[in-house]
């Protein structure tokens, strides 16, 4: 059903569905594909947080999806030579239906973006998003490997898979980073994972089933916004993204963000690597995002 709105006084403003109680989490409404009223809780920066549902009609469900940090790409000391690989893209994972109960728990863990390496360091992994329901794990989708700085041959970071209890659960692994080559391009990061499909491979892969594609190899220059993988959105599943070219940049999947000069697309891009005539650091990879949604209509991912 839909829940419809109420006059303030001022202006016309969403009906919050009635007896749904949520406490320890900021809520906010949206609509679902078919403009439904949904409720929604949302964590984007990193951490560890804790919600409840205090009051639960019948029929109310909730529905879920996580998106893993990408990986960090590596840089290099410009010592004509060695290059560096990029860092491979989150994976995403939704959870279709809980039957919601009043006294059910919440426990969501966002995972950050790796690190950038260095001239002389290697970046790191993006870590894991987590949704933890009743004290048990529902779904977690992994953090995408980190590339290497300063490398012949390394292949690149691993895009992040995931895991989960069962059920109607679904979701794609992010794209990997791209290798480091020998005296040549600085490689590009991976994609995050759509919800039915990968994202892109580094260098330059397209995403498939709403991933995001791929960073490209550049040459000549730092990593740059050319070179880093691009994110996907939370909200529902959307178009794939296409993979960057050395003019273009990665797109974004289902919604998501495209990378800056220094780091990923949101969420869960991995960051591109910098080439090996060059003295600078890789890109940094995005972080990762949970979303929580609850409806008395059926509204579920990965359609919403």
């Amino acid at each position: 059903m839909n829940q419809g709105f109420t006059y303030n006084g001022t202006e016309w403003v969403p009906l919050i569905p009635q007896g749904l109680e949520i406490s320890g989490a900021g809520t906010f409404t949206g609509t679902d594909s078919n403009g439904n009223e949904i409720t929604v809780v949302e964590f984007t920066n990193p951490g560890t947080y804790s919600f409840s549902i205090n009051s639960a009609p019948s029929g109310y469900t909730a529905s879920a999806v996580a998106v893993g940090g990408g990986g960090g790409g590596g840089g290099n000391n410009g010592n004509s030579g060695p290059g560096a690989s990029g860092g491979g893209g989150g994976g995403l994972r939704y959870y279709e239906t809980i039957n919601l109960s009043s006294g059910d728990t919440f426990e969501v863990t966002v995972g950050s973006g790796g690190n950038a390496g260095g001239t002389s360091s290697n970046p790191t992994s993006g870590s894991d998003s987590v949704i933890n329901y009743n004290s048990s794990e529902l779904i977690r989708a992994a953090g995408g490997g980190a590339g290497e700085s300063n490398s012949t041959s390394d292949p690149g970071g691993s895009g992040g898979g995931g895991t989960s209890i069962g059920g109607s659960v679904g979701g794609g692994d992010g794209g990997d980073g791209g290798q480091a080559k020998n005296n040549s391009s600085g490689a590009g990061g991976g994609g995050a994972g759509g919800y039915s499909g990968s994202g892109g491979n580094g260098d330059g892969g397209d995403g498939s089933g709403g991933g995001a594609g791929a960073g490209t190899d550049i040459n000549s220059q730092a990593s740059n916004q050319y070179s880093h993988g691009a994110g996907v959105g939370i909200v529902r599943e959307g178009a794939s993204g296409a993979g960057a070219s050395t003019s273009t940049k990665a797109e974004a999947g289902s919604g998501g963000s495209t990378a800056t000069s220094s780091a990923a697309g949101e969420y869960g891009g991995g960051g591109g690597a910098t080439e090996d005539d060059t003295s600078a650091s890789g890109g940094d990879g995005a972080n990762g995002a949970v979303r929580v949604i609850f409806s008395g209509n059926g509204a579920k991912y990965p359609n919403v």
